[in-house]
C-alpha cells in the first residue's frame, strides 16, 4: 500500500480534502487529550471535524501495552468509523495502527501475534499526525506492542497509515526531555538504517538526508526551539521512518527495549545509550564476524561514511560526537545514571531483540554484547 504524504509547516490544512475526498461520516481519533490540547491540535482540528460525527480514544499507555489494545478493538468494533485520525507521538501513532490492523480480524491480536495465524487486511483509512519529531511511526509498516513487559514489533504492509501529515508546528510544544529523547531516536534510527544489512539505495538516501538533518538542527531545536531547526527534526524524523520501513533499526534498538521495560528509560535516549560503542564495533567487522552480504569491506566502509556526516574523521571521534550530543541535550550517557547497575547487566543481556540484532551488519554475541553494556556503564 502506498501512503499520500503531506510535510511542512500548515500541512494540516490538507486534512479538510483529505476527509472529503474520502466520504468520511464517522470519524475515530486516537490521541492522549493533554498533547492533543497543549500542541494545538485541539485548536487546529476542531472546525475541520466539527461537521462529522467523532469518538476519541484516549487510553493511551506508554509504551503501547496489551490492555491498551484490546481497550481500543472494544471502542473501534462498537463505534465502526470509515476513518481513524491519530494525533500525537509514537505510541499514540502506534496504538492507532495496531486498533484499525487487529479490530477487523476474527481471532484475539495475541493469537496472530503468537501463533502467526492468517491476517485479513484491513480497509478503513488512517491518517497519522505526529505531534513529536523522533518516532517516524506515521511513516512505518511496523508498530511496538509489549506484552508483559516484553516487547514485540508487528510488521506488515496494511498497518501503514494512508495518509501522514507531518506539520512541525504542533512539535514546538514538546518538553525538552521529551524532544531530545526523540530527536536522538531519529537520529539512531538513521545511522541504523544507513549500515542495516537490509539497506538499499533508496533506504541509504532517506537515512543519509535524515542523519545530516538531525546532526545540524537537533541541539537548536531541542534547546533552543529555533523555528528553522525545529521544522528540521520534523522532517528528518519523518525521513528517518521511510527509511528503517525499508531497512529495519539494528542492535542498539535490541539493546534498548529491555532498558525502556524493565528500568523504565525513555526510548530514544535508551538507544543512544549503545550506538556508539556499536558504531565503533561494526568499524571492526572482519570475514569471521560480518552478517551483511555485501561482506567485511563494504560494511567498514558503510560506517566511515555514517563518520562523514557526523562531521568526524574516526568512528571513535563519531562515538564521542554522539556522547557529546546527548550532553547537550541533558540526556544521560551511562547506565549507572539511569539506575541500571553491573548486575543489571546479565539480564539486560538476556533480553536482547534478537529480530532487531540480526539486521547488524557484525555479529554480536551474549559476551560481546556484555562487553558493549559494560563499557557504558
Amino acid at each position: 500500500m502506498s501512503q499520500v504524504e503531506y510535510v511542512g509547516m500548515n500541512t494540516i490544512n490538507h486534512l479538510r480534502g483529505i476527509l472529503k475526498k474520502i466520504g468520511a461520516r464517522n470519524l475515530l481519533l486516537v490521541t492522549e487529550r493533554k498533547v492533543f490540547e497543549l500542541c494545538g491540535a485541539k485548536e487546529a482540528l476542531e472546525s475541520v471535524l466539527e461537521p462529522y460525527n467523532t469518538r476519541e480514544f484516549t487510553g493511551i499507555s506508554e509504551p503501547p501495552d496489551y490492555a491498551s489494545l484490546m481497550d481500543g478493538i472494544e471502542v473501534f468494533r462498537e463505534f465502526r468509523p470509515d476513518v481513524v485520525i491519530a494525533v500525537g507521538g509514537g505510541s499514540v501513532i502506534d496504538t492507532a495502527k495496531l486498533v484499525n490492523y487487529f479490530s477487523v480480524q476474527e481471532h484475539p491480536p495475541i493469537d496472530y501475534i503468537m501463533e502467526n495465524r492468517m491476517i485479513v487486511p484491513g480497509s478503513t483509512p488512517l491518517i497519522a499526525i505526529p505531534t513529536t519529531s523522533g518516532t517516524g511511526s506515521e511513516s512505518t509498516r511496523f508498530a511496538v506492542l509489549y506484552i508483559e513487559g516484553k516487547k514485540y514489533s508487528i510488521d506488515d504492509q496494511s498497518i501503514l497509515p494512508k495518509f501522514c501529515i507531518v506539520d512541525p508546528s504542533f512539535s514546538f510544544s514538546m518538553p525538552k526531555r521529551v524532544a531530545a529523547s526523540s530527536g536522538m531516536d531519529a537520529l539512531c534510527q538513521a545511522i541504523e538504517s544507513y549500515w542495516s544489512v537490509n539497506s538499499s539505495e533508496e533506504s541509504k538516501s532517506y537515512a543519509r538526508d535524515a542523519l545530516t538533518l538531525a546532526v545540524k538542527n537537533i541541539e537548536c531545536a531541542v534547546n533552543s526551539k529555533e523555528r528553522s531547526s525545529v521544522e528540521a527534526m520534523s522532517l528528518a524524523a519523518h525521513l528517518a521512518g521511510k527509511a528503517i520501513n525499508i531497512s529495519r533499526t539494528t542492535a542498539p534498538h535490541a539493546l534498548s527495549y529491555a532498558m525502556t521495560s524493565l528500568f523504565g528509560v525513555p526510548h530514544g535516549e535508551a538507544v543512544s545509550l549503545t550506538i556508539g560503542e556499536v558504531l565503533v564495533a561494526n568499524s571492526l567487522v572482519g570475514d569471521y564476524d560480518v552478517s551483511d552480504p555485501r561482506g567485511p569491506v563494504y560494511v567498514r566502509e558503510t560506517i566511515l561514511e555514517i563518520v562523514k556526516f557526523l562531521g568526524c574523521s574516526s568512528p571513535e571521534q563519531a562515538r564521542q560526537k554522539i556522547r557529546d550530543i546527548s550532553v547537550a541535550l541533558g540526556l544521560r550517557t551511562r547506565l549507572s545514571q539511569c539506575g541500571i547497575t553491573r548486575q543489571d547487566i546479565d539480564i539486560l543481556s538476556n533480553s536482547v531483540n534478537l529480530q532487531r540484532l540480526g539486521n547488524n551488519p557484525r555479529k554480536l554475541d551474549k559476551g560481546f554484547i556484555e562487553g558493549i553494556l559494560r563499557n557504558v556503564l
